[in-house]
């Protein structure tokens, strides 16, 4: 196994890699164990830096992790920040992956 598969089963569970391989609506589980990570994942939805592309419009390069911190210490106070960012930074490399993919398809 990939070493991106096995961060998304870690993540997300066994079926992870398949439902990422469809092109269906996906609805997935996210395991007890990082569920704090993904909700830090949806509150710093909008700390995302972007770059211009000139005519071509804006990409995401990826989140802005001393807002990302701030979010966190909001959230959850003194839970452990490393393991947090850790598991965060695997949820957004696959979402800037998700993005090429759909730039690459349009």
């Amino acid at each position: 196994m990939s070493e991106v598969n096995q961060q998304l089963v870690d993540l997300f569970g066994d079926n992870a890699p398949a439902l990422l391989a469809t092109k269906e609506e996906r609805v997935f589980n996210v395991l007890p164990a990082n569920w704090s990570a993904y909700l830090l994942y949806l509150e710093s939805e909008t700390q995302w830096r972007y770059l211009s592309t000139g005519m071509g419009g804006v990409v995401r390069t990826g989140l802005d992790y001393c807002a990302v911190k701030v979010v966190a210490d909001a959230l959850f106070g003194s839970e452990d920040f490393t393991k947090l960012f850790a598991k965060l930074k695997v949820i957004e490399r696959f979402a800037l992956h998700a993005d090429s993919e759909k730039r690459e398809r349009a």
